[in-house]
């Protein structure tokens, strides 16, 4: 799964696949006439599509911006299902209003948290040569961001 550039495009190819896979059962919902309301439609979102949207995260950092545009691009598709907006709706727009978070946001607050993790364990641990390698003036022992 991991390319020699490190640019992660096959691994984020099938996540987006498999994503677009789950969108298809959001559709379901939207088309049948069961009353869904965007906050149910959020809330399959959230539990369904969004985990492997963030799968990995803090390794999709490190990917370039073409294949992280295609998960962009599918969570657009899964919001303007749950908010019923039309795909000229500019996701400026779209993203407040459906409460749901930027995944580049997401993904940002995911690292940093995963380093404060790395820098918070003691010497002789399987994550000590992270403590290394990592910049220290990122994040102090406490996860506060500098």
């Amino acid at each position: 799964m991991l390319d020699p550039r490190l640019c992660l495009r096959r691994h984020i190819g099938d996540m987006a696949n498999g994503v677009r896979e789950r969108t298809v059962i959001l559709q379901k919902l939207v088309g049948i006439n069961w009353d869904t309301t965007p906050k149910s439609l959020r809330t399959v979102y959230a539990s369904f599509i969004r985990p492997m949207l963030e799968y990995a995260n803090s390794v999709l950092n490190v990917a370039s911006r073409t294949p992280i545009g295609k998960l962009d691009r599918v969570q657009n598709a899964a919001l303007r299902l749950i908010m019923g907006a039309l795909r000229s709706t500019p996701m400026a727009i779209l993203e407040p209003a459906s409460g749901c978070e930027l995944l580049s946001f997401r993904r940002n607050e995911q690292t940093v948290l995963a380093q404060a993790r790395y820098l918070r364990t003691g010497e002789g641990t399987p994550v000590s040569p992270w403590q290394r390698i990592l910049p220290h003036n990122a994040v102090d022992k406490e996860g506060v961001s500098h």
